[in-house]
């Protein structure tokens, strides 16, 4: 009875969060980040096959990633989505608040071709190694 009444109440307040996001998305739009959020929640994951595996969707895994995949690049979701969420995000941010920023690199020292290389790395400054790689 109990693991009934806190499903529901987690369904609720997952519903409720995803539809106040993706207000001014389109109804599959909305469905897809309802999906998105709910497969990286439950699988613990952000790879595509986890999330769709997590979505145990009765249609094969790889048409799955597919809709996925091609639901990512869809041009407003970034737009729509980012503006959401500073605007929710910043409601809850006070004069006192602690912003602490993750500066650390991904550091590649032997790849010779990758197309998005930059000089980067706070940890590569600060030994004066000069690196190539990714912030994150």
């Amino acid at each position: 009875m109990q693991d009934s009444k806190l499903r529901s109440r987690l369904k609720a307040q997952f519903t409720k969060f995803t539809t106040e996001l993706c207000g001014g998305l389109s109804r599959p739009l909305e469905k897809f980040v309802a999906q998105m959020l709910f497969g990286i929640q439950s699988s613990q994951d952000v790879k595509l096959s986890n999330i769709a595996r997590a979505l145990g969707e009765a249609i094969p895994l790889i048409r799955t990633e597919k809709r996925l995949s091609r639901n990512l690049k869809h041009a407003a979701l970034e737009a729509e989505l980012t503006t959401k969420l500073v605007e929710m995000a910043s409601a809850r941010i006070q004069q006192d608040t602690v912003l602490a920023l993750d500066l650390s690199d991904i550091r590649k020292e032997y790849a010779q071709k990758w197309s998005t290389w930059r000089r980067c790395g706070m940890a590569a400054q600060a030994r004066r190694i000069p690196a190539t790689g990714w912030w994150t």
